[in-house]
């Protein structure tokens, strides 16, 4: 199946020094949620790593952890696709928390998108 990346622009809210471009995108469904976090830094960045971690909103409308996992990518692109739980139809949210390494400093940055089935 082909997936669409929704584009939010509070994905790349508020603006990071070293990222010149970010989305992150969530497609849960019944077996499993398939998520695309693309990234694209400046050329001073290294490496960047993180965890995205997905939440699924209960029925007091928090959202509760569902499944994580680590991330480490070399260079300062990323396009990836990634595989987590599902855990039933209704609404998640994907987020994605990292620093971003530099030889002149480091940097937290934070993304995140919606989606449901």
């Amino acid at each position: 199946s082909a997936f669409i990346p929704s584009v939010n622009m509070e994905n790349v809210s508020p603006r990071y020094r070293y990222i010149q471009s970010a989305t992150i995108s969530v497609h849960p469904n019944k077996s499993e949620t398939i998520y695309i976090l693309d990234i694209r830094g400046t050329s001073a960045v290294n490496s960047i790593s993180g965890t995205a971690t997905l939440y699924k909103e209960d029925a007091s409308g928090n959202y509760v952890k569902i499944d994580s996992e680590k991330l480490s990518f070399q260079g300062g692109t990323v396009d990836y696709t990634g595989h987590l739980a599902s855990s039933g139809s209704g609404n998640y949210k994907i987020e994605f928390v990292g620093t971003i390494y530099t030889s002149s400093g480091n940097e937290s940055v934070t993304f995140r998108n919606f989606g449901s089935y």
